[in-house]
């Protein structure tokens, strides 16, 4: 079983409503990208959100 990433665009505010509404938000660094990925988990499933810094 291989990993999908599955890429949404989410606007700044979306962001910020997801990262307001998660119970567990921690911050990692992806391991091969630049961006900060904030991993939340929704109905069981992990999905990242990257926070943009502005």
């Amino acid at each position: 079983m291989e990993n999908k990433r599955v890429d949404k665009e989410y606007t700044w505010d979306e962001r910020l409503k997801i990262l307001e509404n998660s119970k567990c938000i921690r911050i990692v660094k992806h391991p091969r990208h630049d961006d900060v990925y904030v991993p939340i988990e929704e109905n069981g499933i992990t999905v990242y959100v990257v926070a943009e810094k502005e």
